[in-house]
């Protein structure tokens, strides 16, 4: 009597029945079918946080480019080699070494110094996207420096890396030339300026893509390591900013016979010589 009595409780209390939904199966699949959806709508709202928590919250965001240890010291680092010389360099004999590109030869002027590999697509994408937005041809106070670095395994190949970046290059149409860190030195001296903490590491390496800005006075003023989606608009605009606006070139003084182009204008009276001819048709 004992186990009968104890089966009809556990029934009615601790397992006690659910009434069927009204409307049928219908109904519940309706109900199964709402449930899935605010699943999906919960992880989509969770997804959408992190993303929101990666590139905007503070632990997570990208460094300021302004705020890097390198920025303000002179940009010593910089020494490459333009790669045309480099290509005749090789095929000439005896092998003489181009005279590479220091700050000096950037005097007057602000550089972006751009780090890439043909070999690493993001870098590739980046550099088009940086060409296509800074002013490399129409302002002549403005260098920009594609500087290609060769990786471990290209160490190994040097011709096929030359190769390479000469066509990886003439295919993203930047009517400049490309220059070569063939050594490693320039992006390693910039690594070691850049450290963080008390102990430096004994050989640090420069992401890639890299860019370096610098300032007509050869100092360094920013430094952007790695790629994020539309850096290259933030990088543009520090470039602006640094630039500052166009100069535009003085008008001439009211009444002055210069043409814009250089010679005389026209001040619509006949010269002499021209009042002693006799007038034609």
């Amino acid at each position: 009597m004992l186990n009968p009595l104890r089966r009809r409780i556990l029934r009615a209390f601790a397992f006690p029945r659910r009434e069927p939904l009204r409307g049928g199966p219908r109904r519940a699949s309706q109900v199964v079918l709402a449930q899935r959806v605010l699943k999906d709508v919960g992880l989509a709202a969770i997804c959408v946080l992190l993303i929101i928590a990666v590139f905007y919250w503070r632990p997570f965001a990208a460094p300021d480019p302004t705020e890097q240890p390198a920025v303000g010291q002179p940009a010593q680092f910089l020494e490459v080699y333009p790669l045309d010389k480099v290509l005749a360099a090789a095929s000439a004999f005896p092998f003489q070494e181009p005279k590479p590109l220091t700050v000096e030869d950037l005097a007057g002027q602000v550089a972006l110094v751009f780090f890439w590999n043909p070999r690493v697509d993001p870098s590739v994408d980046a550099l088009r996207r940086l060409a296509a937005v800074l002013p490399i041809v129409s302002r002549s106070d403005f260098r920009f420096l594609g500087v290609a670095c060769p990786l471990q395994s290209d160490m190994e190949t040097p011709g096929e890396f030359l190769s390479l970046t000469e066509t990886t290059w003439k295919d993203c149409a930047i009517p400049l030339p490309c220059y070569l860190d063939p050594y490693g030195s320039s992006r390693t001296t910039l690594a070691i300026l850049n450290q963080r903490g008390a102990e430096p590491a004994p050989r640090p390496a420069v992401v890639l893509p890299t860019a370096v800005l610098i300032d007509t006075d050869g100092l360094i003023r920013a430094v952007w390591e790695g790629w994020i989606p539309n850096q290259e608009r933030d990088i543009a605009r520090v470039v602006e900013k640094l630039l500052g606006p166009r100069a535009t070139p003085p008008e001439p003084p009211e009444g002055s016979t210069t043409s814009p182009h250089g010679g005389e204008a026209p001040t619509g009276h006949p010269s002499p010589e021209d009042a002693s001819k006799p007038a034609t048709g």
